[in-house]
């Protein structure tokens, strides 16, 4: 029933295109890495695999709900009413602003405003004409300004709650910034941290603000008021893990571990670092790479059960962190914002109480209790409801966004563009490139990843919008007129999709022409 008169006709407009544009796209996405063979009878054959895999998953999660809301959710109160102490939040305070400021958002705002508004690429409900204000280099340089005082107030803790709040408000914009050039990077964690501090008492341990108060910089006072916001970090890492092993499932089951699938996502990575690879090349060995994909689907949708028992939970803790060290080395993707703010597993009032340290006692006012709960329970919902739309129905926006599901299978090649400057008169190619292996395209865009989302965008385009275009024409005008002195009076630019092949170990890539896309003339 559901089959017939709801997802079969959805799937069926949006692989017509005719869907909203938000579905279109995610169809046309999947479709990229197989096109001959993702045609509208693979979905409809499709349809019942999904369908069967999200009843599994959903046998899954209610069972883990019923388990922690038995017995008037005892298990659910006690993990978020465990008291943690104050040196927990101040290093988690210290971590997250020194990570935001050594990210050094305000150079990369910088680099990408210099594209051009033609570079923009608009994240899913963000005003175009909004983003062109935010965008402009006078209030984008205050915005920076302001942001790097916010932060490094909170850093050092002086008027911290002020601070925090300023870096929040500022943060919103100078972080949001560039996520409108083709591609979100998945920091938004650090935001949303940042929300949660500034709600939080996240001076009251190393800070200037504690000296002032006369409270130990080391300080071992324990209260839910410290725990709270901790607890709701860590349903945040959990909600961010679960979703990206959801939809793995429900789109490829289980040949997303047993198959090459892991392989020749790990080729694709390795295109976008200019053909790099690991000094040992695990992709040659079948049994290692699929035990490696059954440890990725097992810590991303185990991780968030774990979290609420505390015999498991640190076995997670170390699995995941160990998945990141394993994906950096064998894929070069850092995320080493996430395995900082690791620091809120570790038990720090045990660690210095064992350690014989002892720490004056701080009164915390119990007439606040009341608005305490009223703040954090706002807070949290409005944050973890975020992260269930996004997760569920992958969202990639600013602030909120599903972490990359790398939920399809891969394919032996990508969707890229080739430029060609072809001379009128003569007919001859005077100069081309493929602009995702061209170091000059790569360091316009601050990295290849980001060059590629902004081409992927452009790819998935409905209408092929030719300011996407002019600000690739642009860096290739340059570049080509710097090098053989031309004008372009006579040059006809011409823009080609093509399938690029990611196997590593040809000394040329091949490609194939699929399609003219746009001409400069």
């Amino acid at each position: 029933m559901t089959q017939n008169f709801v997802l079969a006709p959805v799937i069926e407009s949006a692989f017509k295109e005719e869907s909203f544009d938000y579905l279109n796209k995610i169809i046309a996405q999947h479709r990229l890495k197989a096109p001959d063979e993702r045609t509208l009878s693979f979905y409809q054959h499709e349809i019942p695999r999904y369908i069967n895999r999200l009843i599994l998953l959903g046998i899954y999660v209610c069972t883990f709900l019923w388990v922690i809301l038995k017995n008037n959710a005892k298990i659910f109160k006690d993990f978020f009413l465990e008291e943690r102490s104050a040196l927990s939040l101040g290093i988690l305070r210290i971590v997250t602003l020194s990570l935001i400021l050594y990210i050094n958002f305000p150079a990369s705002v910088n680099n990408l405003i210099a594209l051009g508004s033609g570079a923009i690429v608009p994240p899913l409900g963000w005003n175009t004409d909004l983003i062109f204000f935010i965008t402009q280099p006078a209030f984008a340089y205050s915005l920076n300004i302001f942001f790097i005082i916010f932060c490094l107030g909170s850093l050092f803790g002086l008027y911290t709650r002020t601070m925090l709040i300023g870096a929040t408000i500022t943060g919103f914009f100078v972080m949001g910034i560039p996520q409108f050039y083709g591609k979100i990077d998945h920091y938004h964690l650090l935001w949303h941290v940042l929300l949660i501090l500034s709600m939080s008492r996240a001076g009251d341990s190393l800070s200037i603000d504690a000296w002032k108060r006369q409270l130990p910089q080391i300080n071992l006072n324990t209260s839910i008021y410290y725990g709270v916001p901790l607890k709701i970090v860590m349903i945040l890492i959990g909600l961010g893990y679960f979703f990206p092993g959801f939809w793995k499932f429900v789109f490829s089951g289980f040949d997303w571990i047993f198959s090459n699938n892991l392989q020749l996502k790990m080729h694709s990575k390795w295109l976008d670092l200019g053909g790099w690879t690991p000094a040992f090349r695990i992709d040659q060995y079948p049994l290692l790479y699929q035990a490696g994909a059954l440890f990725t689907v097992a810590v991303e949708l185990g991780f968030i059960f774990a979290l609420f028992f505390k015999k498991v939970r640190s076995i997670f803790v170390l699995a995941a962190f160990g998945f990141h060290l394993m994906v950096y080395y064998f894929m070069k993707i850092p995320f080493f914002s996430t395995m900082a703010l690791f620091v809120i597993f570790i038990n720090w009032q045990k660690i210095f109480t064992s350690a014989s340290y002892s720490s004056k006692k701080a009164s915390i006012p119990k007439k606040s209790d009341s608005f305490f709960f009223r703040k954090f329970t706002w807070v949290g919902t409005f944050l973890i409801t975020g992260y269930l739309i996004s997760g569920s129905l992958l969202i990639n926006s600013w602030p909120f966004a599903v972490y990359p599901t790398f939920a399809s299978i891969e394919s032996d090649t990508v969707p890229t563009l080739y430029i060609e400057a072809i001379n009128e008169k003569s007919g001859h190619v005077e100069a081309s490139t493929i602009p995702l292996l061209n170091d000059t395209f790569t360091d316009q865009f601050s990295s290849t990843s980001r060059l590629r989302g902004y081409i992927r965008e452009i790819i998935n385009s409905q209408n092929q919008n030719s300011a996407y275009f002019g600000t690739l024409e642009k860096i290739f005008s340059k570049e080509y007129l710097s090098e053989n002195n031309q004008t372009t009076d006579s040059i006809n630019i011409h823009f080609y999709q093509i399938r690029l092949n990611t196997n590593p170990d040809p000394k040329q890539r091949s490609f194939t022409k699929e399609k003219l896309l746009y001409t400069s003339k």
